[in-house]
This record gives structure tokens, sequence and C-alpha cells, in this order.
């Protein structure tokens, strides 16, 4: 039976990538059914070079939506122009476009323009009328991803490091980033937490390794393996509960900061998002707690659903949202019977049953594709694809003028069409 065909659209200027946009990425290829080809359409000749193919479906990525919300209007021109382009020569448009609470205006607008046909969002069907008020909900369908999966690869790293038996030397671990009142009060809960349990438990005498500084996040492995040295990590639900549509509430928040430098949330609500606080309630499970299930840290969760992954009690402690149950939480912090307990159940229905893995993810996104048109482009054309887009990743770095002047040189090599000896420009 023959596979359809689906290009990968996605958007990325630099090299290396963060891990995780990497594993998102290339899970489609790693572990889907379909055959997958992927386009970078923040350069020109690598959306180009697939115009004259015909795809069963386009997967529009979380870095193209990412570049359509944060880039400048004439940056993004450019890029909406081979959007177009690509999406005529596709069947069924999906789209993954992940941070839902801001930019939802130009989200909605590349969602309408391309002819999406299913949303993958990463919010509660709750809040979708809040997010796509703009596009047609009659017309497209939707469903329900998480923001972030456990990598196959990464759990057997991980399983190394915790079979060298380290050392759990710190009580609490956290590590989150500094406050971003923009978002609403539930994303300030992410520093909330972190300042209040660092206070209380160092107060109590326990070992504490918590901070919001950028300078101290920890990256790859040494994340995990830091990790791996905590009994306990704390944390809450990523999301907002501000709808930033067009970008002007962060822009404010900006601004309003550099004038007045010390600012706090009240003042910045009343001069940037008067009652727009509450609107929306984008809560989801944050990978962060799929990793500390996989490295057996046992977590202290601020109270919510966590997409039914976690369940309270079983995976983790709940903490109330006013932190007026922070006490009691710390007394069983102290109980390592506990810490085993609710850390070996959730690496085992987190990450032994395998149901968070990318997987799963592609799993979810091969049940909306359509079936294989009867004409495919050719193996070796696909296959020359694939070449080009891997090959041309860490030229991302260099100047796009040293990429581009090196495309017809491996367009050549690979033998693709128009581009040998003589040929003319690239279509």
């Amino acid at each position: 039976m023959a596979r359809p065909t689906v290009l990968v659209a996605y958007c990325a200027l630099h090299w290396p990538w963060r891990r995780t946009i990497q594993d998102h990425l290339d899970s489609f290829a790693r572990y889907g059914e379909a055959e997958y080809v992927y386009a970078n359409l923040a350069l020109p000749w690598l959306a180009n070079a697939h115009a004259a193919m015909r795809f069963d479906a386009i997967l529009w990525h979380t870095t193209f939506f990412g570049w359509v919300r944060w880039t400048p209007p004439d940056q993004r021109v450019g890029v909406m122009k081979r959007a177009r382009r690509l999406a005529a020569r596709g069947g069924r448009q999906l789209a993954l476009p992940q941070d839902e609470f801001l930019g939802s205006d130009q989200a909605a607008e590349a969602i309408t323009e391309l002819g999406i046909d299913h949303v993958f969002s990463v919010a509660a069907e709750s809040q979708w009328p809040v997010l796509y008020e703009r596009v047609d909900r009659d017309r497209i369908s939707f469903s329900r991803v998480l923001t972030g999966y456990l990598d196959e690869d990464t759990v057997h790293r991980i399983d190394a490091i915790l079979a060298g038996r380290p050392r759990r030397a710190v009580d609490i671990g956290y590590r989150t980033g500094p406050a971003k009142p923009f978002l609403g009060r539930h994303a300030m809960l992410k520093t909330r937490v972190a300042d209040t349990v660092r206070e209380r438990a160092e107060r109590r005498g326990l070992r504490v390794d918590i901070s919001t500084r950028p300078e101290d996040t920890l990256l790859g492995d040494d994340w995990y393996r830091w990790l791996a040295g905590c009994r306990w990590t704390v944390g809450v639900e990523g999301g907002a509960s501000v709808l930033d549509r067009d970008g002007s509430i962060l822009r404010c928040t900006e601004r309003v900061e550099r004038e007045r430098p010390g600012v706090g949330f009240e003042e910045l609500e009343a001069a940037c998002f008067p009652g727009a606080d509450g609107r929306l309630d984008l809560r989801a499970l944050s990978p962060r707690h799929l990793e500390a299930s996989a490295t057996k840290t046992a977590q202290v969760l601020v109270e919510g659903d966590y997409n039914g992954v976690l369940a309270p009690g079983d995976h983790y402690l709940p903490l109330r949202r006013d932190f007026s149950n922070l006490d009691e939480v710390l007394d069983l912090v102290a109980s390592e019977a506990e810490r085993d307990r609710l850390a070996e159940r959730a690496h085992r229905d987190v990450v032994a049953s395998g149901d968070w893995t990318y997987r799963r993810l592609v799993t979810d996104v091969e049940a909306q594709l359509p079936a294989a048109a009867a004409r495919r482009p050719r193996r070796a054309v696909l296959a020359a694809a694939g070449a080009v887009d891997r090959a041309s990743r860490p030229m991302l770095s260099s100047a796009p003028r040293l990429a581009m002047s090196a495309r017809r040189r491996l367009y050549g090599v690979l033998g693709l069409r128009g581009y040998g000896r003589g040929a003319g420009r690239a279509p």
C-alpha cells in the first residue's frame, strides 16, 4: 500500500538547534509511516526547490508559526509568499501552532491564507473559541496535543545516568526563567513558586538549588544529570492567562519596564492589559514534568490538570495555588518513602509505558493524513530533497548569502533538474 507523502514546512536561520526543537521536528521522519520531506522556508532556495513537487499533505511546523508570530512584517512577507506557493502543491493542510497565547492574529491570518484543514492545539477544547475566533471553525477541525514529548534516545541516555546511581544531594531543585508579566498571573506562578518554596524550604534547613536566573540554565544532558541529583523538583503547568493577539501587550510591558525599572505586576497590568487577565485559561503539561518523571525525581506541582497525564497523589504532591498547604507539603518532602513512591509510580505510568514519547505525536498527526494519491514524487527525487535539507542545516549558522552560493553546487551533485552545469536560475 502506497504511503502518503508529507511536506514538513519549518523555519530556522540558526544552527545548532535546541535539542527539543530538533527532536520535535525530526520525529516525523524517525517514527512515521508516511513519507516525509522537509523544507526550510526561511531560506528561499530551500523552499523553491519543492515548488514543482506535489504532496498528499503539508504539515506546518511549530517553528513556521513562531516565525509568523515573532518576525517583523517585512521579514514575514517573503516566508508567507513561499508558504502560499507550497500550500498550492499539497492536499490536506495540517498545523502545529504551539505558543497559541501570543500573536494569535498573525497565526489566524496564516491559517486562513494557507487553507489549514486541521489544527493540533496545545490548549484545552474550551479555549479554542477564544484562541481561534478569527478562523472558520466550522470548516477547520481541531485536536489536542502536548507541548512536548519524551524522545526515546533521550530516555535511554537518562537511564544510563540513573544506572550510575547518582547521589541526590539536593532536596529541592528547580529552574525557570525570569517573570513574564505579559502572560498574566498564571505564568507568574513559575517565579512565585520558585521564590516561595526557596524561602520556606531554606528556613527548614533543606538543601535547595532553585534559580530564576538565565545564567543558571542547564542544557542537554547536563540538565538531566542535575535533575537526577535532586530528590524533588517543583513546577506548574505551562501556559498563560492573558491572550496577546498581536504582540502589543508584550511590547507595552517591555516599554514600561524600561521606563520604570522594578515596576510591579499590578502597575503593568493597569498600564498594558487592564481587565484582560483571566480571559484566557491556557494551561498544559510541560516537557519538564515528563523529564522529571524520566529521572525519577519526585515532583511538587501547583494543582492543575496536567493534560490528564499526571494525577495528584499518584504522580506528584499537589500544592494549592495560594500555597496555603506548603508547610504540609514540605513535611512530606522529608519522607524518603513518599519520594520513592511518587517517583517510581510516575516513571512506571508516564515513562516506562511509552505512552508519551514522540511516537504518540506522530500517531496523532498521521491519523489526520489522507490516503496516498495515485501520482507521487519519484523516490530518487524524495531522497535528493531529504539530502538537501540535511546538508543545509549546518550551513544555517553562516550568512544566507554563503548558503545560497553553495546551493547550486549541492543541487548539481544531487542531479536535480535545472541545477547542472550551465543551468539557469532556480525557480
